[in-house]
């Protein structure tokens, strides 16, 4: 492979399998490469399908500039996630937890 990103910004809307399975093959391939969710959607299958694939984080389209600086911690194996995903992934563990996460 030509390219060895430290970072890769995915989206979930693609083509030919969409982003969950392009995010499966570039951490089969590239293991040291950091998948970042970028989308539109926050449901909580949306949010839990990306991170099992493999993503480090899942950040919402509509995501202030000022937010932009947690995300990128995921060059470094920060994992970081929009409070609406954080919303979505722990309604699935517990919904009394994810009525405490911050907007």
């Amino acid at each position: 492979m030509t390219y060895k990103p430290d970072v890769v910004l995915m989206d979930l809307v693609m083509p030919e399998g969409g982003g969950v399975e392009a995010t499966r093959r570039v951490r089969a391939l590239l293991p040291q490469t950091q998948v970042l969710v970028l989308s539109s959607f926050a449901g909580d299958d949306q949010v839990q399908e990306a991170l099992r694939a493999g993503a480090i984080g899942y950040m919402l389209k509509d995501v202030s500039a000022t937010s932009w600086c947690v995300p990128f911690g995921a060059s470094r194996g920060a994992p970081a996630l929009h409070p609406e995903a954080q919303r979505h992934l722990l309604r699935g563990v517990s919904p009394t937890a994810a009525s405490g996460v911050p907007s």
